[in-house]
């Protein structure tokens, strides 16, 4: 099991804000290379838990990134 405790990172701006408003009502993302396995995967559920959307990046473990997406996908759609 993952026991990664972590604090929710600063957020960078999005390029397309209308203003600060659109700015928080977003749902922050997070980009994790190499999420398919070990420190990756434990660090892309330790923020879809903290409610980010995750981008999975790898390079040869295509089977472990679909099955993290499946996973986190089944917790909360589309995320």
């Amino acid at each position: 099991p993952c026991r990664l405790r972590c604090a929710a990172p600063a957020l960078l701006p999005f390029a397309d804000i209308d203003d600060e408003r659109d700015f928080h009502q977003r749902t922050p993302r997070a980009l994790i290379t190499g999420a398919a396995k070990r420190l990756g995967a434990c660090t892309a559920r330790a923020l879809h838990n903290l409610g980010y959307d995750i981008v999975i990046h790898h390079h040869t473990s295509v089977d472990e990134a679909h099955a993290l997406a499946g996973e986190l996908n089944a917790l909360r759609a589309a995320s």
